[in-house]
């Protein structure tokens, strides 16, 4: 699945939020959820669509026509594996903090 980069990254501030939340105010639920959130957007890009270059373009009269494909930051082995790992940390820490207390 091709997803645009202002999205992912709007879906990964949101588990940030949800991080520092659960780490403030002691609710590891929370730090669980946002681990949970991270795995999935971890597992289900397979592009980043950073943008589109232009590729060809064609004049006519005083119209400028231009061509368009997608610019793709392929997300794909290491880097899903560095978010996965993130996750799993957040997990963990999350169910760690529930076993504490």
């Amino acid at each position: 699945m091709d997803i645009p980069v202002e999205i992912f990254l709007g879906f990964i501030a949101i588990s940030f939020i949800l991080i520092g939340i659960g780490l403030v105010r002691k609710i590891p639920a929370m730090i669980v959820f946002a681990g949970f959130f991270v795995l999935t957007w971890s597992v289900m890009p397979d592009n980043i669509i950073m943008g589109q270059i232009p590729t060809t373009s064609t004049v006519s009269g005083a119209v400028t026509t231009y061509e368009f494909e997608p610019d793709l930051f392929p997300f794909t082995e290491m880097v899903k594996v560095i978010f996965a790992f993130f996750s799993l940390v957040l997990i963990l820490m999350g169910a760690l903090m529930m076993r504490v207390d």
